[in-house]
């Protein structure tokens, strides 16, 4: 096989020189022979001794080495003046008719010899060896068989002659990868035979001492791989050889797990000791990537971490091909980087990745060269990355886009190319998506016609099952959009028909699989509702029954199926019996450590959490109607506040750990420091190749995942510990009733929008159970109090501080500031407050056979959530009547979790008197607060002569870096300044200063066991997200989340004009008249404050306004 010999290394043996073609007397004196040789990479020159004959003969004695990589040669006389005098060209076309050698593997040829004018002067005769002849003479006949076997393609017998060859040498490694290579070539003359695969993996296997049982290699072995030489080459390219075959050999038979994995192993063994330098080391890169990707998709096993790690290795692929000049860029890289994010997002939904894969295959296409064969492939995958921009982002632009470039890649095909019913599957689908935007039927006909012509197409090539799960997919779901037209019978069974198809096609593991499903679960729901009966229901909960257990679906759609299929047959009653229920429903939660996990950043969790609180309220309140109670509370408080309580988790105290064992403790301390500050990284939905490659905080993502793998498994190792067996497990109820603060209950909700149950559970000190007690209220009565609120709370221009709001009835704010020119419109707030009294809190009072209080300071913690969540409990009462009140009663404060508040009451530190006073006045392009300088000033004179320290910043001091440095020193803070909440992105919610926002994650980031109290003193600080009623997901819960024990803050903004009279008489009442700065007080002293307010105010809709927005978060 002579085109695989001309890898090999040659050695010169000798060159004659014959000047035959010279009249005698007049040859030349020759000086040398030199040899000059061309490799791959670059030439190298050499001058050969020359030993001078008598007449016209000159020989060159000894043999000269050519690179590995030869590519072609020249040899050349020079005379003693070192003139050139002639030359002989040996090309690859000499080289590649080299098969006739003899038994020592050496083979002679004569060449002309040419003067450098190209005129003939005389002929040289060479002689090359295949095998040094340093081997000895034995070794020279061993090996010389061996290279006419392979000059003869036969690797059967070249590998039994090379296994015969006793010892080591790089030149038997050498053979034995060129073995290698003629399986491989076997594998794919022959219809990608395994036999040949098999062949590949043993030869590989052999040359480079690799052992699959121990996924290593040894020590020598090692060190070849390590070296900079030619056996170094050698180890590197039969591993890399070997590890191709391994994930080969699984995509022939998908089944073959354990190859892919061994695959895995020697490439991350490659990646480990490849030379930094190496030009394949790119290339390794890569194929790892690929490889983790693969496995991954088809086994999920490993969680997240095959998928980062893929998208990661990706990344250093392509940091080893930038160069200066961005267009150096290889394209291949950047689809597979492309293909890897698409994978990764399509599970964890993340908008980064999203960027990332777009853009990237965008590039891809930018820089694919001209005439490059793998352009329509190209094409299509920057569509398909258009096609889910266009489905975040809904602009028209992008799917027209689209649709070009799928044109474009459809005319660039041919029609017997396999690929093309592919191509047009993906040009019919852009069609689809344009339909659902334009709603123009035309262009859904447009979409079923090519889709049509693509299955048909697609019959010519059966064996490609790529281009038949697309096609029947897709064409599918356009067959479906008609059907939610015209939601005919026959529209619905050609495309139950053709989804059903697209479902046998596809293997459980293929991602299209999880859009097969959702298609058909779409279409058959439609169905149900059109004709509610057992056999449309029985459809849909055989699909949803097939989702919720197929692994290549992203977990969240698992658990959305889990939990539709739970409430549909709730609906009709299919369970047996309760437990059969119930035991769905926990299924749902014991998903979320999956689909909001630890290895996401905050706010992709709570994205994911978004479509939880109906299932979970229907859950809950089924457990409590077959009298579940401890189950019910327990469900509560191990999904409320889910993202909190992660943070919570990571937070627990490690005393008891640390008394068994230390180093465990010390382990579990510094993985949890690292997963906060990885999972409060915020985002930054820019793609990273747009900085060429600013891969830092990338590749954070991928070491958080790593981090969650290595808590778990400390966490597990802490509970093997007997002691410890239930550290960090969901409390159980007997656990939280035992920790109730003694000074008041805990009062959870639990509110169905299905079934319209609202109930409350009371946790009293002292109680070896709940109190369940049915309420009033109705779910559609509350969620239109919200909106109404939150109407009422916009129209009045009390969204943030510094907009006057209504001083007094009928007083308008100035048409200068924030919110217009308004007047009060009547009674909405009292209304709401009246409900709230009246269908909420008057039956809990009852239950807990409350009576006004005296003197006493009892307290109510409210773990409120649904649209509680977002109305004032903490103010319900009748007004204007002297009627009741909550403030009558009990002094409220909100929870988001039990646990929270066990964790605050328990707290054994010990807290400064050192308060960090912060005003900010005059943030940038923000509506001035000036009310603030008196505020900061009354607080400071307060606080002092109490014997607290205070540190204050105002003004240009007030800046980012002053406040961070100045956190771990002070145990309490009080923000006078504008209050930002961003709910879409929680951790970006913050506090306006001088120079920017402090923002959350920062906080966070700042964590201190020390802190007491924070004050903010700002605008809605305590409006959490209606689309997380769950999740208290406002500024003054990350306070909490920041360590702080207690906060203060607002549902919505407060009047400059009473800021400092409320911020001066809560801390006249928290520091006891002089007695001691305490934070403990600070309920009472908010409440104390507020109360005084309302005195001054009154209860009219202006004075309701001016003191509801005050609450109490914490202990």
């Amino acid at each position: 096989m002579s085109h695989q010999l001309t890898d090999c290394k040659f050695y010169l043996i000798h060159a004659t020189v014959d000047f035959e073609c010279i009249p005698k007397g007049t040859y030349p004196i020759i000086g040398s022979v030199g040899l000059l040789a061309f490799t791959a990479e670059d030439q190298f020159s050499q001058d050969l001794p020359v030993e001078r004959f008598t007449g016209m003969k000159w020989r060159v004695l000894g043999f000269q080495g050519l690179p590995f990589g030869l590519t072609e040669f020249a040899l050349f006389v020079k005379s003693n003046d070192g003139d050139d005098m002639g030359f002989t060209w040996i090309g690859t076309d000499v080289l590649g008719s080299i098969t006739h050698f003899n038994d020592e593997g050496y083979f002679q040829f004569n060449l002309d010899l040419k003067a450098p004018d190209d005129e003939l002067i005389g002929r040289m005769e060479v002689g090359i060896c295949l095998v040094p002849p340093s081997l000895g003479r034995v070794k020279q006949q061993e090996y010389g068989r061996a290279f006419k076997l392979a000059a003869e393609e036969n690797p059967d017998l070249l590998i039994e002659c090379l296994l015969n060859i006793d010892g080591d040498s790089t030149l038997k490694r050498f053979m034995l990868n060129l073995c290698g290579r003629f399986y491989f070539d076997q594998y794919r003359r022959r219809g990608k035979s395994l036999d040949g695969l098999n062949q590949a993996i043993f030869v590989y296997g052999f040359a480079t001492q690799y052992n699959e049982h121990l996924r290593s290699v040894n020590e020598v072995a090692i060190d070849r791989l390590s070296a900079d030489s030619e056996d170094g080459d050698l180890q590197r390219e039969g591993l890399e050889k070997l590890s191709i075959a391994y994930v080969f050999s699984f995509q022939q038979n998908s089944s073959n797990q354990d190859h892919l994995s061994i695959g895995i192993s020697i490439l991350r063994l490659l990646v480990q000791c490849c030379l930094d330098t190496s030009p394949r080391l790119a290339v390794v890169l890569t194929n790892l990537g690929n490889a983790l990707r693969y496995r991954f998709e088809s086994n999920n096993q490993h969680g997240l971490e095959d998928i980062a790690e893929s998208v990661s290795m990706h990344r250093r692929a392509l940091d080893k091909v930038l160069e200066p000049d961005v267009k150096n860029i290889t394209p291949a890289i950047l689809v597979n980087l492309a293909t890897a994010s698409r994978s990764q997002c399509n599970h964890t939904f993340d908008p980064e990745l999203q960027a990332e894969w777009i853009f990237a295959m965008q590039r891809a296409l930018e820089l694919a060269p001209e005439g490059d064969e793998r352009l329509p492939t190209r094409l299509a995958a920057a569509a398909g990355a258009l096609e889910r921009q266009f489905k975040q982002s809904k602009e028209r632009a992008d799917i027209l886009k689209a649709i070009k470039i799928r044109e474009r890649s459809v005319e660039i095909t041919s029609p017997d190319d396999p690929s093309r019913p592919a191509m047009l599957s993906g040009l019919g689908r852009c069609w689809l998506y344009l339909y659902k935007n334009d709603d123009n039927v035309q262009q859904l006909d447009k979409s079923i016609s090519i889709h049509r012509d693509a299955i048909e197409l697609a019959k010519t090539h059966p064996d490609d099952i790529y281009a038949q799960t697309l096609g029947f997919s897709d064409f599918g779901e356009a067959l479906m959009a008609r059907f939610m037209i015209t939601l005919s019978p026959p529209d619905f069974e050609e495309a139950d028909k053709v989804l059903r198809m697209a479902l046998e096609h596809v293997h459980d593991n293929h991602i299209e699989k999880s859009n097969i499903l959702v298609n058909l679960l779409v279409m058959h729901s439609k169905r149900y509702l059109m004709s509610p009966g057992e056999k449309t229901l029985a459809d849909v909960l055989d699909v949803v029954k097939l989702m919720s257990t197929t692994p290549s679906i992203a977990p969240k759609y698992r658990m959305s199926a889990t939990a539709l299929m739970a409430n549909m047959q709730l609906l009709v009653h299919e369970f047996e019996d309760g437990r059969d229920e119930l035991a769905v429903y926990a299924a749902v939660i014991d998903m979320l450590p999956e689909v909001a996990g630890l290895e996401q950043r905050v706010e992709i969790r709570h994205k994911q959490l978004e479509d939880l609180s109906l299932t979970m309220s229907l859950g809950i309140a089924r457990a409590i109607r077959q009298g579940q109670i401890d189950l019910a509370v327990e469900w509560m408080e191990r999904i409320h506040c889910w993202v909190w309580n992660q943070l919570n988790q990571l937070r627990a105290p490690l005393d008891g750990v640390r008394a068994h064992d230390l180093e465990l403790a010390n382990r579990i301390e510094q993985i949890t420091h690292q997963l906060e500050i990885a999972g409060s990284r915020s985002t930054t939905v820019k793609p990273i190749l747009s900085d060429i490659l600013d891969i830092s905080p990338k590749e954070g993502a991928h070491r958080q995942i790593i981090l969650v793998k290595e808590w778990n498994q400390a966490i597990e190792e802490v509970r093997a510990i007997p002691a410890l067996h239930n550290f960090l497990r969901p409390p159980s109820v007997a656990n939280l009733l035992a920790s109730i603060p003694e000074d008041g209950p805990v009062i959870l909700f639990n509110i169905n929008k299905i079934l319209s149950y609202c109930d409350a559970f009371a946790l009293l000190p002292g109680n070896n159970e709940p109190i369940h007690i049915p309420l009033k209220a109705k779910r559609e009565d509350l969620d239109g109090f919200c909106k109404q609120l939150h109407g009422y709370l916009s129209s009045k221009g009390v969204r943030s501080r510094g907009s006057n709001g209504f001083l007094d009835e009928g007083t308008s704010i100035n048409s200068n500031e924030r919110g217009g020119r308004l007047r009060v419109q009547g009674g909405i707030m009292a209304d709401v407050l009246r409900y709230l009294w009246m269908k909420v809190v008057e039956p809990i009072l009852d239950a807990l056979a409350y009576s006004p209080m005296a003197n006493t300071c009892r307290r109510i913690w409210w773990c409120a959530t649904g649209p509680l969540a977002f109305l004032p409990l903490h103010a319900a009462g009748i007004y204007g009547k002297n009627g009741p009140c909550l403030a009558d009663y009990a002094i409220s404060s909100y929870i988001p979790t039990v646990s929270t508040l066990i964790e605050k009451i328990s707290k054994n530190v010990r807290y400064s008197n050192r308060l960090l006073l912060i005003a900010q006045a005059d943030a940038p392009d923000l509506p001035p607060i000036p009310a603030t300088s008196e505020e900061v000033a009354a607080v400071a004179g307060c606080v002092r002569a109490a014997g607290g320290e205070v540190m204050a910043l105002e003004g240009p001091e007030a800046t980012i870096g002053a406040v961070k440095s100045n956190l771990s020193s002070c145990s309490s803070i009080h923000l006078a300044c504008h209050g930002i909440q961003e709910v879409g992105e929680p951790l970006k919610s913050g506090f306006e200063l001088r120079d920017g926002r402090l923002d959350l994650s920062e906080l966070i980031r700042q964590y201190n066991p020390h802190s007491d109290l924070a004050f903010l003193s700002a605008c809605q600080t305590g409006v959490g997200d209606e689309k997380l009623p769950e999740e208290m997901v406002h500024l003054a819960a990350g306070m909490l989340a920041a360590g702080y024990r207690s906060v203060v803050a607002t549902s919505w903004s407060i009047k400059d004009a009473y800021g400092p009279e409320v911020a001066l008489d809560f801390y006249a009442h928290l520091t006891g008249g002089g007695t001691g700065f305490d934070g403990s007080r600070s309920a009472l002293a908010l409440h104390c404050a507020v109360q005084k307010l309302r005195r001054k105010v009154r209860d009219s809709e202006s004075g309701l306004l001016t003191w509801v927005p005050y609450v109490h978060f914490g202990a």
